[in-house]
């Protein structure tokens, strides 16, 4: 969809995680969450870098998929830009409205992490927005059955999140699911194996680094409401700086993070086709 492909054979991947866009920041919102809705004025800027043409934009399959091949190092002597993959989580109803019309615009493709269990609910995509964006063009993804700490359930509790979620969505859209976000990022290897064991081709975290083609644990950049056009694309350009930056105050973040109480369970919402 975009106008530039670049080296399909090069491994590196710039994956970009969005929250919330929205036409006006609500009020009421924590502030662990304020500083993710992002206002669509600011998006738009984002856009206008991704429609360029510098930077090839991917969906994340294809993305995912990219291998060497003979004689690249021959045929691209200068590398291309890595290929960027928006992704956006929890499904929120501004997707559609917001969102997917901007994109849609600008030509421009995206994976959609939701939570089966929230669809339907206000504030969030309905089932038939999901079909009709599906049908669209854009691409949906396992944010699990419910928002919940996958690191904190028992084998058979992981699976049901995993297998529901995935045989939910495949269903509805008639499309393969092929990745999974782990919600509040929070992953470990037995969330991994068993994403994997249950259909999934990888397992997407909010580790601010560049991603790598063809492993099962992509890492994703969040992008926060205030990121701008100049620091995107120093992301984009791989200077590295700045997601080392990151990196360490993830980091800092991490053990708080883990010792925060598990979210409270929502209740199992089936879908409903005329909501």
């Amino acid at each position: 969809m975009n106008r530039r492909i670049g080296n399909p054979a090069r491994r590196d991947i710039r994956v970009l995680l969005y929250h919330a866009v929205v036409a006006e920041r609500p009020k009421g919102v924590g502030w662990r969450e304020r500083k993710y809705w992002m206002i669509a004025t600011e998006f738009r800027s984002h856009i206008s870098l991704f429609s360029s043409g510098q930077y090839p934009v991917l969906p994340l399959g294809r993305a995912w998929e990219a291998k060497p091949a003979p004689f690249d190092s021959i045929l691209y002597p200068s590398p291309a830009p890595a290929p960027v993959v928006l992704t956006f989580d929890d499904g929120r109803a501004s997707d559609g409205s917001v969102v997917w019309p901007m994109l849609r615009e600008a030509g421009l493709g995206a994976t959609f992490f939701v939570n089966t269990a929230t669809l339907g609910k206000p504030g969030y995509l309905r089932w038939r927005d999901v079909r009709a964006m599906s049908a669209g063009g854009a691409a949906f993804a396992s944010h699990g059955h419910r928002h919940i700490d996958m690191t904190t359930l028992g084998r058979r509790a992981l699976d049901v999140e995993l297998r529901m979620s995935k045989d939910l969505l495949e269903g509805w859209i008639g499309q393969p699911v092929d990745f999974f976000a782990a919600p509040y990022g929070r992953v470990n290897r037995r969330v991994i194996g068993a994403a994997i064991e249950a259909g999934y081709r990888a397992v997407c975290t909010s580790e601010p680094r560049p991603a790598s083609a063809g492993r099962a644990s992509v890492s994703r950049l969040a992008i926060h409401a205030r990121t701008t056009q100049e620091e995107l694309a120093g992301f984009l350009d791989g200077r590295r700086f700045p997601y080392w930056v990151r990196r360490a105050r993830a980091a800092c973040l991490a053990l708080p993070k883990q010792l925060l109480p598990a979210p409270r369970q929502q209740p199992d919402v089936q879908p409903e086709g005329a909501r």
